[in-house]
């Protein structure tokens, strides 16, 4: 684990790719840091929870890219607990957040002081799952990438109606097991802008 792989060789059925968005000239005083953009990717194929799905949401605010970065698994760590999901692989495009993640020591390996909280969050949520967390290169995370830079420029009070969209065709009308179970979830630190949940 924390090493880079190939994500299309991964064995596990479930991958939840993180990335994170930051600028600092985003921020309304430069000296306090600025809120980062994040989100997740979601490819799940576990019995009715068989779907992908890209979830846009703004974090806490963030003094470097790297800690932005890690608040992308501590969401990911916050979905997992929503989803009730027990096995997974959890990828980042920061080899820092993946090797601190992997090594689930955030005191004597935090990777980088600024994300030792969050590593320790992560750590604690997954502690009873069987959760790998991996580096990815960046073209194998452009959907998230995406995702994330759009977070940091959509207009935070969006309708719920058009925050969350399932254009799964598997699912009925008004029944998208993703939609029901994240709608009214309260995810501390974080502000969900957009949820999309579709298939192949």
């Amino acid at each position: 684990q924390g090493n880079t792989i190939d994500a299309s060789k991964l064995s596990t059925q479930n991958t939840f790719f993180t990335d994170a968005a930051w600028n600092l000239q985003e921020s309304q005083n430069g000296n306090e840091g600025a809120q980062a953009g994040i989100s997740v990717y979601i490819q799940l194929k576990q019995g009715y929870l068989n779907l992908q799905a890209s979830i846009s949401a703004t974090g806490m605010i963030a003094n470097s890219a790297v800690q932005a970065e890690a608040q992308g698994l501590k969401l990911a760590a916050n979905l997992l607990e929503s989803l009730h999901i027990q096995e997974a692989a959890v990828l980042t495009d920061n080899l820092t957040v993946a090797k601190a993640a992997a090594a689930r020591s955030p005191r004597k390996e935090p990777g980088n002081w600024q994300i030792r909280s969050y590593i320790a969050d992560f750590c604690a949520m997954t502690e009873f799952k069987n959760i790998q967390v991996y580096h990815v290169n960046r073209d194998q995370n452009s959907i998230a990438h995406e995702a994330a830079r759009l977070a940091i420029t959509q207009d935070h009070v969006a309708s719920p109606i058009h925050r969350f969209s399932c254009t799964n065709p598997v699912h009925t009308r008004g029944h998208c097991p993703l939609l029901q179970r994240l709608m009214h979830t309260q995810m501390q630190g974080f502000v969900l802008l957009r949820v999309n949940c579709f298939s192949d």
